[in-house]
């Protein structure tokens, strides 16, 4: 009960501090009959010097502009150079496929016509070694009756 009685005082203690200081009035600036006149005599040359100001930050900004609008447009070209740059490697690379397509039938029309040799000569190789072994063997049955009737007769 004690702790809470402790706590409730000095939470009201914290508020009446914050009351008393915030309630005091500040310090207000006094400006007397010659700051008065002085500000005013000086707001020409404030008002030139803003102008100033004024005009420096135009000129600053139009230079960065002009910069901008300058590199806007080397983007723009460089964009449109890359452009046609990558147009003309599409039509190569087009062509180079066209070759290639053209290059795999030239070489399945060479291998075609090389298996189709390969198979007559093998065809004619053999025709001949039948041939060579009917001769052969029609020579050999005409001799072999000769042989039998002899040469004489």
């Amino acid at each position: 009960m004690q702790m809470q009685m402790r706590i409730a005082a000095q939470i009201t203690a914290m508020i009446a501090i914050f009351l008393v200081i915030f309630a005091l009035p500040a310090n207000s600036a006094h400006a007397g009959f010659f700051d008065r006149v002085q500000d005013i005599y000086n707001a020409p040359k404030k008002i030139d010097q803003i102008e100033q100001q004024y005009i420096e930050k135009s000129e600053q900004l139009q230079k960065q502009l002009e910069t901008s609008q300058q590199a806007a447009e080397q983007l723009a070209l460089k964009q449109e150079e890359l452009l046609a740059q990558n147009n003309q490697l599409i039509e190569q690379n087009a062509s180079l496929q066209a070759e290639l397509e053209q290059m795999r039938k030239d070489k399945s029309s060479l291998l075609d016509k090389l298996t189709l040799s390969v198979s007559v000569v093998t065809a004619l190789i053999l025709l001949y070694v039948i041939a060579v072994r009917v001769w052969r063997y029609a020579s050999w049955r005409r001799h072999r009756r000769l042989g039998e009737r002899g040469i004489s007769g």
